[in-house]
């Protein structure tokens, strides 16, 4: 038996069945599987809407810019990267290669309205780097004068790479502090 501090030679011939054994295991598309630990980390979202059917005004778009998924832990926290820190967008699962994200939150449109967001990513890794899929946001008034046209609903086509340089943060100006 080896000790801890001895090499064990490996075959070259092991290490082409442990290619294969992955490959296969992805179906055999001859792409390695994707592994539930390859998602975590920065991605650059980027989104293109194909179905609007809220008013004028509502200020609502898909989600776009420096995303972080956290898969330290099973719900998939996925975060909004900003210049004031980091916000909790929703959480999420993976299933395969399926990604699915959900997140609820109400927004000020203004002082007369507050918005409630139903929001929704669902998406296929396609390898490694990339993520394609769809985007939904339900949008119904919670508190105030929001007008008419409500519920509505954004839908569209969403895009992910994973950010080349671990970063995919805005270039923060501080003309403003960040709030309490």
């Amino acid at each position: 038996m080896p000790r801890a501090s001895q090499a064990v030679p490996v075959s070259p011939a092991l290490l082409v069945c442990a290619c294969l054994t992955l490959a296969c295991h992805n179906g055999g598309s001859g792409k390695p599987a994707v592994l539930p630990s390859a998602i975590g980390g920065e991605w650059e979202l980027s989104s293109a809407p194909s179905a609007d059917t809220c008013p004028g005004g509502t200020g609502v778009t898909l989600p776009e810019g420096g995303f972080r998924i956290d898969d330290s832990v099973p719900t998939l926290p996925l975060f909004q990267e900003g210049c004031c820190g980091d916000v909790v967008w929703g959480t999420g699962s993976l299933d395969g290669r399926v990604l699915s994200f959900a997140g609820a939150h109400d927004v000020a449109r203004d002082t007369t309205c507050t918005l409630h967001l139903e929001e929704a990513i669902v998406g296929t890794l396609v390898d490694r780097d990339h993520i394609t899929g769809e985007a939904t946001i339900s949008i119904s008034a919670s508190a105030g004068t929001c007008g008419s046209g409500l519920p509505c609903q954004v839908h569209g086509a969403i895009t992910a790479s994973r950010c080349p340089w671990q970063s995919c943060r805005p270039l923060c100006l501080n003309f403003a502090p960040c709030p309490a």
